[in-house]
């Protein structure tokens, strides 16, 4: 052992440069001072009041501090960095607290401690490069009695949202998208021999874009990683927006789908939207505008509610679009479908049994059938489309309206039309054609003015597979017969016939039922030969109209009107005087059977002589005489007494 300097041996004698002085050693510097002497047991006790202490010790030493001390330990002179052994210990008793080097710049910090707090007036920094190994029980920060590994505290007296934990991140690069920080968990697994650690999961917060001093491109996405099959990999993604991507996602439930929401009675997902206010409370909160929960609790069914709040928004839209310019045909871009259990899967509904309904409040508005029939103010359609109007007041009710809005400069035969389609048999390809169509169109050009606003209606009907007008009723109410009448098992009228049409086959039948109380014109201006004219007839009675000339009409029997008798031949019968206008010629072809008691001839006439004009049958009368025309021109008259 050298002799220089001051030197305290094993049995407390002290030694200044090999001379020999007082027992132990003691260092005065005014409020600090160090107090040195053996214990008798090949060590040293100090005793000492320092601000701070900065000495080397070998790896047999024991200090014991007293009082508020910093001390240093420079352990970088200890070699054999692997020795677990080597370092600086802090022992009391069973306690023990472990400072052990081991690599350059790295200590493992090891205790075994019963009570042991730890203070810091200051915040506790690592270098850099620095690796900290603490191997303890809980671990508080601003706590006395940590209650996990981790127990980290802090205090105030004001609400406050607290960064209780900092990580940063000090990699940065020109190529920054997908640079980030991460908490990864571990786990060991249990194995009889060699059990071990694997990842188990793993949070990540990451940059989305070049991430540089300029905020817009500051934007972050956090994701949750879990272990699958012993593979760490994405489940959930919150992005910058605030979206969340997920491979399921699961609310009050272990998720079977994507998402999967387990929900009380009556909960559900609800949307709310601030500064919405539309005060139905009773279905929603006032700012929500959209709800989806059950619709009858345990019985099942989904109710989807929404809201707006003004006068202009539409509180419920549904839209679907196909993402091509072109798409099938038989693609619908939004599609209902109802059914009904079929064992553990589906099947249609019944004929008679409800697929959708659309209501107005709680009244049915459309309904339709299973069958396909649908019903608009009914919910029992009988027909493909059933209409229905309930009402208390007689009225013709519209139950459809058709409007056609073209309008152009030349208006006239512009109308809109119904047309009959109907699938035609055949063995291999069975198709459709036209069948009939019911017209309506305008007559004119169809203008604001009323006296311009005049139309037609037509009846169309297929003939050789053509569909053709074949009834047409005009403006005035005249109806045009394009194709005649018939009874169905014989033409009675061929040919067209219209409100000026010529008649020209006497060997047709025509029923006409005349219901009003007006007068009915039959015009046979244009009949000109001697069979043209207006018939009814039944068997072998019938009632002749023909046109003679001008003003001049021929009246054949047999005759009957309002009464017939077979057993009697045709009877004329008259109700009111039948009155011949004056020039106008009445022709009764056959025997005239006068069933009053008497025959006037209210106008009196006189032949000038024998040979006065006249026609054969003609008879007249004056105060004298009866005159009767027995050939033409020639007059026979006989006297008239008095009645005596």
């Amino acid at each position: 052992m050298s002799n220089n300097g001051i030197i305290i041996d094993t049995n407390g004698d002290t030694y200044i440069n090999g001379v020999a002085t007082s027992v132990g050693l003691y260092v005065d510097g005014g409020d600090d001072h160090i107090d040195v002497a053996t214990d008798g047991l090949d060590k040293l006790n100090i005793v000492a009041y320092l601000k701070s202490i900065n000495t080397y010790f070998d790896n047999t030493s024991t200090i014991y501090p007293s009082g508020d001390t910093n001390l240093t330990f420079d352990l970088s002179s200890i070699s054999d960095a692997g020795e677990s052994s080597y370092g600086f210990f802090i022992l009391n008793g069973n306690d023990s607290f472990k400072f052990i080097k081991k690599a350059t710049d790295a200590i493992d910090i090891s205790s075994y401690l019963y009570d042991c707090s730890i203070y810091a007036s200051n915040n506790m920094t690592l270098g850099a490069t620095s690796i900290l190994y603490l191997n303890v029980g809980n671990l508080g920060i601003n706590t006395a009695d940590p209650s996990a590994l981790l127990d980290i505290e802090t205090v105030g007296t004001a609400k406050a949202i607290t960064n209780i934990l900092e990580i940063t991140n000090k990699y940065n690069a020109a190529d920054m998208d997908g640079t980030g920080s991460a908490i990864l968990f571990n786990q060991w697994y249990y194995d009889v021999s060699t059990p071990a650690v694997a990842n188990i999961a793993r949070i990540v917060v990451g940059t989305e874009t070049e991430w540089t001093s300029t905020s817009s491109t500051q934007d972050s996405y956090m994701v949750f990683e879990t272990s699958l099959d012993g593979i760490v990999s994405e489940k959930l993604r919150i992005d910058s927006n605030g979206y969340m991507k997920g491979l399921r996602l699961g609310l009050g439930v272990v998720p079977t789908n994507l998402l999967h929401l387990h929900a009380a009675t009556a909960e559900g997902i609800l949307i709310t939207c601030d500064g919405l206010a539309h005060g139905m409370t009773g279905e929603l909160p006032t700012n929500s505008y959209f709800q989806l929960r059950d619709a009858n609790g345990v019985a099942g069914g989904v109710l989807i509610t929404a809201a707006s709040g003004n006068a202009s928004t539409t509180a419920l839209n549904f839209q679907g679009f196909i993402g091509v310019t072109d798409p099938t045909d038989t693609i619908p871009a939004v599609s209902f479908e109802g059914s009904k259990k079929s064992g553990t899967t589906r099947q249609a509904l019944g004929l008679l049994e409800t697929v959708v309904q659309f209501k107005t409040f709680s009244s049915p508005l459309l309904t339709i059938l299973g069958s396909g029939n649908s019903g608009f103010g009914t919910v029992s359609p009988s027909s493909l489309i059933d209409l229905e109007y309930s009402g208390t007041v007689k009225a013709i009710t519209n139950f459809l309206e058709l409007t056609n809005t073209q309008n152009a400069v030349d208006m006239d035969g512009t109308g809109s039309a119904i047309l009959f389609n109907q699938w035609y048999y055949d063995a291999s390809t069975p198709a459709v054609a036209d069948i009939a169509r019911i017209v309506v169109g305008t007559e004119t050009d169809w203008t604001s003015t009323a006296s311009s606003q005049d139309g037609y209606m037509s009846f169309e009907i297929a003939l050789d597979g053509v569909v053709g007008e074949k009834l047409r009723i005009n403006s005035a109410g005249k109806a045009t017969f394009n194709g005649g009448w018939t009874d169905g098992t014989s033409t009675i009228l061929a040919g067209a016939l219209t409100e000026v049409a010529s008649i020209t086959n006497a060997a047709r039948d025509l029923n006409i039922v005349l219901t009003n109380a007006y007068s009915h014109v039959i015009d046979l201006a244009g009949c000109t030969g001697s069979s043209d004219g207006f018939f009814i007839n039944d068997g072998t009675d019938q009632f002749q109209l023909m046109h003679v000339a001008a003003n001049s009409l021929f009246l054949t029997a047999d005759v009957y009107i309002y009464q017939f008798d077979s057993a009697t031949a045709g009877i004329l019968n008259a109700t009111t005087t039948m009155t011949v206008a004056a020039g106008t010629d009445l022709y009764l072809n056959g025997n005239a059977i006068f069933n009053g008691s008497t025959i006037i001839i209210s106008g009196a006439k006189t032949p000038t002589n024998a040979s006065d004009t006249g026609t054969t049958g003609m008879v007249c009368w004056d105060a004298s005489y009866i005159y009767v025309c027995t050939a033409t021109n020639t007059w026979k008259r006989a006297g008239i007494a008095t009645w005596v």
